[in-house]
């Protein structure tokens, strides 16, 4: 699960395919979890959909990994930045994650105030990364 969640937007982001993380020696199960939290080119569906039908498959490793996408993407600096750049954007986003997130815990039995305690309590950005810098 791990693996997946490192490489939870290899396909839909970095052209790869699952063929080439076969050949690089990762799992089926790993592949199966990327898979499912790809929205694939040309798909019609709407979020709430991709969603529902995430939930539906039952694997509880790509529901984790796509809440953590989801708190991720509503990372209080990211969404500041969003808000002040693209307003209407963040309009529309920001209530998709949070519907997204609800649904995903309760499918997967997980405290949805505790994972929006954690989103609200997040580090900062750069206090992250300078902390993964060498010292």
């Amino acid at each position: 699960m791990v693996k997946a969640a490192l490489l939870h937007d290899a396909i839909e982001d970095c052209g790869i395919d699952a063929d080439f993380l076969r050949q690089k020696g990762y799992s089926e199960d790993c592949i199966a979890m990327i898979g499912l939290v790809t929205k694939p080119e040309n798909d019609t569906r709407s979020y709430a959909v991709v969603i529902d039908d995430l939930i539906a498959s039952g694997n509880e490793g790509a529901i984790k990994i796509k809440i953590a996408d989801n708190a991720e993407n509503l990372h209080p600096e990211r969404l500041k930045n969003l808000k002040e750049t693209k307003p209407e954007k963040a309009a529309t986003l920001e209530p998709r994650y949070h519907a997204s997130i609800r649904k995903l815990c309760e499918a997967v039995n997980m405290s949805i105030d505790g994972v929006l305690r954690a989103i609200a309590n997040s580090p900062a950005i750069n206090t992250a990364a300078n902390d993964l810098k060498p010292r």
